[in-house]
């Protein structure tokens, strides 16, 4: 079993707090966790996408 400690329990409710589209995902190594990433992403509807011109001068 891994061992989640309290640093990577408050990491984790922090950044969970403001994700709002994306992902967290913990590596483990030797039954410890080694790394903990965060990847955020930007999801359109239909209606609020950008047009390439848009998007190139941003």
């Amino acid at each position: 079993m891994s061992r989640l400690q309290e640093a990577h329990i408050k990491f984790l409710e922090r950044h969970l707090a403001d994700l709002e589209n994306g992902t967290i995902t913990l590596t483990v190594h030797d039954g410890y966790v080694a790394r903990i990433e965060k990847q955020e992403n930007t999801l359109f509807d239909e209606q609020e996408k950008l047009s390439e011109k848009e998007i190139i001068s941003t």
